[in-house]
């Protein structure tokens, strides 16, 4: 919790951190800026590091970037025996940004990432305010 507090102290700096969303199941998000949110969930073989030169670029515009690693993407968990489904991970980053206090964002989902941009969309609408698909 501290982590999201230095954010909010000092926006300029990008915190990572995990954040929980079920027994054994942690998603690896990290946070960039001020402004309207911009959510980016990279695909299956992906990870923040493929939006490494995205998030300055949006920072620097004026958002608040979060990259959010779903469940066995990037350097989040990998629980063997956790549902994996798309509309599973979906509500996993719900709950990401519920914790974060996010509404309206505009999600970037990249390849399988879009696919779960898309559930998100039509389970939590009040979370979405645009989606942009890329592959997906």
């Amino acid at each position: 919790m501290w982590i999201l507090v230095l954010t909010l102290c000092f926006g300029d700096s990008t915190a990572a951190f995990r954040v929980p969303v079920a027994r054994a199941e942690s998603l690896q998000v990290s946070v960039s800026g001020e402004g309207r949110p911009v959510v980016l969930i990279p695909g299956l073989f992906g990870s923040r590091f493929g939006f490494r030169n995205v998030v300055p670029r949006l920072t620097e515009a004026g958002y608040r970037v979060i990259v959010i690693e779903p469940l066995g993407i990037g350097s989040s968990a990998r629980p063997e025996d956790s549902d994996y489904s798309l509309t599973a991970q979906a509500d996993r980053i719900a709950a990401v940004l519920d914790t974060l206090g996010v509404r309206g964002a505009v999600v970037v989902g990249h390849a399988l990432g879009a696919s779960m941009t898309y559930r998100l969309a039509y389970r939590r609408p009040d979370l979405v305010g645009g989606i942009v698909s890329l592959e997906g």
